[in-house]
C-alpha cells in the first residue's frame, strides 16, 4: 500500500522478522556472510568483539580485540581484516593473534575507524568518525600496498559503504551531522573514485547507517534512530521502508546458500533503544543480494 508521510510514496512494510538465536550485542554492527562456511561474521564495537556463527547459532566463535572494532572482513588467506580506532590489523583466526596492517595519518584522540568493506576487486576501503560525531574530521581511505590513502575528506561520521553491480559507482555514508549518501563514479581497474555528489539528503527519519547493494543495484540502508531499513533505486528514489521494533537497526547484508535473506544488525543503546535491541534480525526482502569479495592481502602493506 502506497502512504503519504515523511516516507513520501514509498512502499512501507513491516516483516515478520526472524530473531536470529545469537549472542545478544552493544553496538552490533558489520554483518558479512561467509559462503564457503556458511556462516555469519558480525563486530560488537564498543565490546571489542568480532564474531562467527551459522545462522542457526552452531559453532559460535568470538575474539575480543584490544579496542573497539570498526569493522571485519574476511582475507583471501583465510582470516580477517578489522579495523581498529588507529589502522587495519590482521586477525588471525586460529591463534588470535593481531598484527599491524596501516596505520592512519589523522589517529589520535577524539577520531577513530568506524566502517569498512572491500570493493569487487578484494581492495578495503573504510572511514574514519569524529567521536562527537559533530565536526567534519572524518575521511574515506582506501588500502593499497603503500599503506592507508585518503580519497575523501571533511566527512562527520563515515558509514556504509558499497557498490553497483556494474562497479561503475560507489557509495558511502556520512552519518552525522550531512545525514547523507553520497555517490561517486568508480574505476574498478584503478579502484578510483570521482565526481562525488550527494545521492540521498537528509529529508528522512533517523541517520543513514550501514549498507549493502542487491543484485539489482539498489541500496539497502538501516536508519538509526529511525526503526527502519530502506531500500533505495540507482537514482536515489525510497522505493520501499521495512518497519524495524528496533529504534536503532545499524546495517544489513543478504546471507543464506542464495542470497536471498535480509541481515539486521541492531543497537542496544540510548534510551528506548525498543525491544530485543542488540540483536539480529532476519527476514525475506523479496530480492536477492551478490557475494562479498575477500580482501586481497597483496593489496594492502606487508605485515612485518
Amino acid at each position: 500500500m502506497l502512504t503519504r508521510d515523511l516516507w513520501g510514496n514509498a512502499r512501507q512494510h513491516t516483516p515478520d522478522y526472524d530473531l536470529l538465536p545469537l549472542p545478544a550485542g552493544t553496538l552490533v554492527e558489520g554483518p558479512l556472510w561467509l559462503p564457503l562456511s556458511g556462516e555469519l561474521l558480525w563486530v560488537d564495537i564498543v565490546e571489542r568483539i568480532v564474531h562467527i556463527a551459522s545462522l542457526e547459532g552452531s559453532g559460535h566463535r568470538q575474539w575480543t580485540l584490544p579496542a573497539e572494532v570498526g569493522f571485519a572482513v574476511t582475507a583471501d588467506d583465510g582470516n580477517v581484516l578489522v579495523g581498529q580506532p588507529d589502522g587495519i590489523y590482521h586477525l588471525d583466526l586460529a591463534s588470535g593473534r593481531v598484527a599491524p596492517v596501516a596505520h592512519i595519518a589523522e589517529a589520535r584522540p577524539g577520531i577513530r575507524i568506524n566502517d569498512g568493506k572491500c570493493d569487487r576487486a578484494g581492495r578495503v576501503w573504510f572511514g574514519t568518525m569524529d567521536l562527537k560525531e559533530t565536526e567534519p574530521l572524518g575521511s574515506v581511505y582506501r588500502l593499497t600496498p603503500m599503506g592507508a590513502e585518503r580519497v575523501f575528506d571533511g566527512v562527520c561520521t563515515s558509514n556504509g559503504l558499497g557498490w553497483s553491480p556494474d562497479d561503475t559507482r560507489m557509495y558511502y555514508t556520512d552519518s552525522g551531522v550531512p545525514r547523507r549518501i553520497f555517490t561517486a563514479e568508480y574505476d574498478l581497474e584503478r579502484g578510483e573514485a570521482s565526481a562525488e555528489r550527494v545521492f540521498l539528503d537528509a529529508f528522512y527519519p533517523g541517520h543513514p547507517d550501514g549498507m549493502c547493494v542487491d543484485a539489482e543495484g539498489c541500496i539497502w540502508g538501516a536508519r538509526w534512530q529511525g526503526a527502519a531499513v530502506v531500500r533505495l533505486s540507482p537514482e536515489g528514489e525510497v522505493l520501499d521502508v521495512f518497519h524495524t521494533p528496533m529504534l536503532r537497526p545499524t546495517s544489513c547484508a543478504f546471507v543464506g546458500p542464495d542470497l536471498d535473506e535480509l541481515v539486521v544488525t541492531t543497537a542496544d543503546w540510548g534510551e528506548n533503544p525498543g525491544p530485543h535491541a542488540g540483536m539480529i534480525l532476519r527476514f525475506r526482502p523479496g530480492t536477492t543480494g551478490r557475494a562479498e569479495t575477500p580482501a586481497r592481502l597483496d593489496l594492502v602493506p606487508a605485515r612485518p
